[in-house]
């Protein structure tokens, strides 16, 4: 029966923490004589080393027990970086031993390759769709300069005309119609005279025969018509001099004025077109650029993505799946599906593995409420490992919340505890993030106290004893109890230093009193 359960004194219950460097000492009997070395039974009997105790003063180490994990101090931890869903299509088996640059976790690649794939053909596409953009722009841009170039033409030739007309021809027709109309002024004068002549000729042969009568008057006659014919060819000179002036001139000026403005904007036609096809033909050209650049650009992120499908490691260390620092549990596959295994669905940024950094370690517990008050960062503290027996680390408390938690995190209504974290001084090359611990946590400490082991108190009828040797038989005495922790009790009365205690109830005389010995009755 365990005297935990049997001592009840001053209204509190004690559970034991061994000290600091001294715990391999407290546990288990016949590892009393460690701590006390001159102490005990017989010297030369291992049965006595377990049978008695020297009640002796020392200092008591009261503290608490609890329960935790190993936790690498530094730890990779390895996500995928792949956008989207990843299927994994290999992973490492939990536990292995990897070196820096192995091989951890491969993702499905299949739909990363056929993106590339697609990319690749959509880029040789866009390549030849530049070629003919390019040569289409060249073509257009010297289809436009040709045609600008035939409007600029056409102006300077309808200038030209225009400035010939005015300048030239104009002024040459104008000269042309006044030489014509003088020739036919000389002609009428020259007619007139004719006239003249002819009349006075014809009034000086009064007395002719009618023969010469007759031609004088054919001659008068003759030359009244020439004068008519002269002053009709003045007349039309002058009319058609009027009629250029009037009519001729200014609608062929107005005509080569005409043909100017048209000229002029045919040429602007012909530039705002040939804008507009340059303009089109480079946008499409341009437009096959950015296409090019767009697809090359996906290109290169796809070849990233293949290549962040598959996962090294950055160190050396042992895998551990998930994060153990992650209270929480990771979806992976679909339906509830957690286990990580190849065919399960993961996203960017969610833990997959995790290597630790196995130089420094510490130990996360979590404390029950009721030991919080005891407890400040700097209480020494004692750490076992469960898988590598032997093994006793020192530490200290490093940081302890100040907010409680369920001890279920689901469940609410479970005990409240606080978290906290044990900072140990040393590491083992046995030890990995994981390990179940045994964490002793020393909160005081008795000093100069009588103390006897928790195997030498019992409760009988209420009363809290001791028996102390007395010769060869025993002597039963009641005690008063005070502090104590799991292999001690601090007695302030009922035994004195040097008295040597049982281990065991000799009242029920089940075992000897030493070898070919039977222990006395009471």
């Amino acid at each position: 029966m365990n005297v935990l359960a049997r001592i009840v004194k001053g209204g509190m219950v004690l559970s034991l923490v061994a000290g600091v460097g001294v715990a391999a000492a407290w546990w288990g009997p016949g590892l009393y004589q460690q701590w006390f070395p001159d102490r005990g039974g017989s010297a030369n009997s291992g049965v006595s080393d377990v049978r008695f105790h020297t009640v002796a003063r020392g200092n008591l180490k009261i503290g608490l027990v609890e329960d935790g994990h190993l936790r690498a101090v530094k730890h990779h931890k390895i996500a995928t970086e792949l956008n989207g869903r990843a299927k994994i299509a290999w992973i490492i088996p939990q536990g292995a031993q990897v070196k820096k640059g192995d091989k951890l976790v491969e993702f499905e690649k299949k739909p990363i390759e056929e993106m590339i794939t697609q990319r690749e053909t959509e880029l040789e596409t866009a390549r030849r769709e530049q070629i003919v953009a390019e040569e289409s722009l060249k073509i257009e841009d010297s289809s436009s300069k040709s045609m600008l170039a035939a409007a600029e033409t056409h102006l300077k030739e309808s200038k030209d005309a225009l400035k010939k007309y005015r300048e030239l021809e104009a002024p040459q027709q104008f000269k042309t119609l006044e030489s014509t109309t003088s020739q036919a002024r000389e002609k009428l004068v020259k007619a007139q005279q004719d006239l003249v002549a002819a009349q006075t000729k014809a009034d000086e042969q009064l007395f002719v025969d009618d023969e010469q009568k007759k031609s004088l008057q054919s001659q008068l006659a003759a030359a009244k018509d020439g004068v008519k014919a002269a002053r009709k060819a003045v007349e039309a000179g002058l009319l058609q001099q009027k009629m250029f002036k009037a009519y001729d001139y200014p609608r062929m000026l107005e005509s080569k004025k005409v043909a100017v403005a048209n000229a002029e904007l045919d040429l602007a036609k012909s530039q705002i077109a040939a804008k507009s096809q340059l303009l089109q033909k480079d946008s499409s050209f341009e437009h096959t650029k950015e296409s090019i650049k767009r697809l090359t650009r996906d290109l290169e992120e796809q070849n990233t993505e293949l290549s962040k499908s598959t996962i090294v490691s950055p160190i050396d260390g042992i895998v551990l799946y998930g994060d153990p620092q992650q209270r929480g549990m990771m979806r992976y596959g679909g339906g509830g599906d957690n286990e990580l295994k190849v065919g399960a669905e993961t996203y960017r940024g969610n833990t997959l593995i995790t290597i630790p950094d196995l130089s420094a370690f510490e130990a996360d517990i979590s404390v029950s409420e009721e030991y919080r008050g005891r407890l400040t960062p700097g209480c020494k503290a004692t750490v076992t490992i469960e898988a590598v027996p032997g093994l006793v680390l020192e530490g200290k408390l490093k940081e302890i919340s100040p907010l409680a938690r369920p001890r279920i995190p689901w469940d609410e209504s479970s005990p409240k505890v606080f978290d906290g974290i044990i900072e140990l001084k040393v590491a083992d090359p046995r030890m990995i993030s994981g390990m179940s611990t045994r964490v002793e946590i020393v909160t005081d400490t008795a000093e100069n106290v009588l103390l006897v082991p928790i195997e030498s108190v019992f409760n009988e009828d209420g009363q809290t004893v001791c028996y102390v040797r007395d010769g060869a038989g025993f002597e039963k005495r009641r005690v008063k109890t005070a502090r104590s922790n799991d292999n001690f009790v601090e007695i302030v009365e009922g035994v004195a230093e040097g008295d040597q205690v049982y281990t065991f109830n000799p009242s029920e005389g089940q075992q000897s009193a030493g070898p070919g010995k039977a222990m006395p009755a009471p």
